[in-house]
């Protein structure tokens, strides 16, 4: 097992952002050139979701005007965007339930919107889309109280909901025309349960002979005896493998599931790729669950995310956020499962391997600087940067190989409005943020010209974008004088191809083709602009305030 510990060491690019309380805080050459994709949630309306660049402006943004983010957003090929959105109509005691999802175009326009929700069942947290073009979903049902006891449940921890118990189930869902869809695929956890306290029901048999199988009577000790026993917060799809993965913070273990069988094989435990129905093809974090170890095996405590590296060193394997909840700190794990020659999951001594991961990231000194005991989500990077979303704080960073921090942004949004700069970053929760490289399909011939920082009064700063395949440095460019009233001069490395001047809306006021290192912006009103120098292999842009 690699560990890689930081000491968040403030690389040379620092003093651009020292004087910063929120917004970015840290950009460096070291990360990864690309936009970051969030949904914060404020208490008015409307909402919207960012696109920002590593200098912290935004290039994009959707406005949701009827509906409150959810927090969880992605980008697609196609340059389309799907997100969560308060919408729910249950009456489910679930933390986490939203019932809708919007889908948008790169321009804005909403595409798609529907409720997945009704008194007793709720679309919640996380959802992927799959190559197909539907979506698969997570949601959450409630099984009454008579319906639990049949299922082998031990009354006594029936305390939650009027003797409620939730069940789990994964649909895939096709679009239809802008509010509607159709369930194409479904696969329900009641359908995988075992017990041995009640041998009067069909399921009842030894747990610790069934690992492909759920105990429904193993409890979780984050919230004991709740109706949300389970609790699913995120999910992966492994278009390869044809393979789910989900994430169950309560029992603190990843599940891996099959989604090439029929909606009746899933219900079952025979067909599909793995001949195995809807059980367990792989679980992993919490062998205690499954009777095959004690609480000192335990390696996840209360995760969150559960995605499969796509690209970078580490492909093939599993990135998860580990809060670390009855730990005291919280890491980023890599795990590798083991096949065997026919791609089946393989176990020694009645556990699935590994035995422990391959990587983990924790901050140094361990148990003291860092411990996000809830939300949160790590990426790795095709540079292999681990991105990470401290999702109680609201800030996002990106650590390199050796476990240095080479980029932090803290999320300049309170519910009430949003902060200025020099005000004191408030801690935001937000449970999931994506960073995409420069070069994703989603930004192909897209206008990205950098607009506003979120926050307000931006302090003019030489943010570097570094586009280019050199070494560069933040020496590269400097931009004088700065404020300005007549002539804006530069001095640069690097001979300067195009001159833009941009205003905050994101319109090109300026565009030249210097012949000298000068431009003259006498015109421009009393304000705050963006210099975009760009060169043959690089791009920079700089804020200038002109007076």
């Amino acid at each position: 097992m690699k560990k890689i510990y930081t000491s968040f060491v403030l690389l040379a690019c620092m003093g651009a952002f020292a004087q910063n309380t929120v917004g970015t805080t840290l950009n460096t050459a070291e990360a990864l050139q690309g936009y970051t994709l969030f949904s914060p949630v404020h208490t008015t309306l409307p909402d919207y979701t960012y696109l920002i660049d590593n200098c912290g402006r935004v290039v994009n943004s959707w406005e949701s005007p009827n509906h409150r983010n959810a927090q969880f957003s992605y980008l697609n090929n196609d340059g389309t965007m799907v997100k969560s959105v308060f919408d729910n109509a249950s009456t489910l005691f679930y933390g986490g339930v939203s019932g809708g999802l919007q889908k948008f175009d790169w321009d804005g326009s909403l595409l798609w919107s529907a409720r997945i929700s009704d008194t007793d069942y709720s679309f919640h947290h996380d959802y992927v889309q799959l190559p197909n073009g539907n979506l698969l979903i997570m949601v959450a049902y409630r099984m009454t109280n008579q319906e639990a006891l049949d299922a082998g449940r031990n009354p006594s921890t029936l305390t939650n909901d009027n003797g409620a118990l939730y069940d789990e189930r994964i649909q895939e869902i096709e679009l239809v025309g802008n509010n509607a869809y159709n369930i194409v695929w479904e696969w329900r956890l009641w359908d995988h349960l075992v017990q041995d306290f009640d041998n009067t029901k069909n399921n009842f048999d030894n747990p610790a002979d069934h690992p492909e199988l759920l105990d429904v009577n193993y409890i979780g000790s984050i919230l004991p005896n709740v109706a949300d026993w389970w609790h699913l917060n995120a999910m992966d799809y492994n278009p390869v493998r044809d393979e789910i993965v989900v994430s169950s913070r309560f029992l603190s273990e990843i599940y891996i599931i099959d989604h090439s069988t029929t909606t009746a094989e899933a219900a079952g435990h025979t067909g599909g790729n793995r001949g195995k129905g809807g059980d367990f093809l792989f679980r992993w974090g919490n062998p205690a669950a499954y009777r095959a170890g004690t609480g000192s095996d335990q390696q996840f405590f209360g995760q969150h995310g559960s995605k499969w590296i796509t690209q970078g060193s580490n492909q093939g394997k599993i990135i998860v956020f580990n809060n670390g909840n009855g730990r005291g700190y919280s890491t980023v794990n890599i795990i590798n499962p083991s096949f065997d020659v026919n791609g089946n999951y393989l176990m020694a001594n009645g556990t699935f391997l590994p035995v422990t991961s391959d990587y983990v990231w924790e901050n140094e000194p361990v148990n003291t600087d860092f411990f996000a005991t809830f939300l949160s989500n790590a990426t790795q990077l095709p540079n292999n940067n681990i991105f990470v979303n401290n999702g109680p704080r609201g800030i996002f960073f990106e650590v390199d190989e050796n476990g240095n921090k080479v980029w932090e942004y803290k999320i300049p949004i309170i519910g009430t409005g949003i902060l200025s700069q020099g005000d004191p970053h408030t801690d935001i929760r937000i449970t999931q943020a994506e960073k995409y490289s420069a070069d994703h399909p989603a930004f192909s011939g897209r206008d990205l010209t950098p607009q506003a920082e979120i926050e307000l009064n931006p302090q003019p700063q030489n943010c570097q974008l570094f586009l280019s395949t050199d070494t560069v440095t933040l020496e590269s460019i400097v931009l004088y004088p700065n404020p300005v009233s007549n002539q804006i001069s530069w001095q640069s490395q690097i001979p300067a191809k195009e001159v833009q001047v941009i205003d905050l809306s994101g319109k090109v006021l300026v565009n030249s083709q210097p012949v000298n290192s000068s431009i003259d912006v006498s015109t421009l009103a009393p304000g705050v602009y963006i210099v975009k120098i760009t060169s043959e292999k690089a791009s920079f842009s700089l804020s200038l305030i002109h007076i």
